[in-house]
């Protein structure tokens, strides 16, 4: 079964993985129900998350502030994921950044985006709850130092 907001904020699933110290995380994606999923599911995780439904105002967030991860949506109409992705990495606070690629087009993604523009993770769509808070528990123990 698909999660959904408002069965996550009600029912935490306590067997989830979180990262020992929240994050703060922008999370880009053009669908309003992909976005408040991923939303509620890192806030779940006592991670402070951003959103932006356009590749444009995520640009003009991460041009903004520092984050400590992006969720980056690939397909997006105007900007699109790669375009986010190349103007973060040619400087700015984010310029180093970890990005989680999501998308349904999880083989080509992987084959495409892999080790590239600073993509460490690819999440496929529908979203597995457990791989992302397993993903970003990964990044936020690495930046400690710590073990995952």
């Amino acid at each position: 079964m698909q999660p959904t907001p408002e069965r996550i904020s009600r029912t935490p699933d306590r067997r989830l993985p979180t990262a020992p110290l929240g994050c703060g995380i922008l999370v880009i994606d053009d669908n309003r129900h992909h976005l408040d999923i991923i939303t509620a599911l890192l806030e779940a995780g006592d991670h402070t998350v951003t959103t932006c439904q356009s590749g444009a105002d995520a640009l003009r967030q991460l041009a903004e502030r520092r984050f400590d991860l992006v969720v980056l949506d690939m397909v997006m109409p105007e900007v699109n994921g790669i375009e986010v992705l190349r103007d973060m990495r040619s400087g700015g606070p984010n310029a180093q950044t970890p990005v989680f690629a999501c998308t349904a087009n999880y083989m080509l993604a992987r084959r495409e985006l892999e080790g590239c523009f600073g993509v460490v993770e690819i999440i496929a769509k529908p979203i597995d709850a457990r791989l992302l808070l397993q993903a970003v528990a990964r990044i936020s123990c690495e930046a400690d130092g710590k073990p995952a």
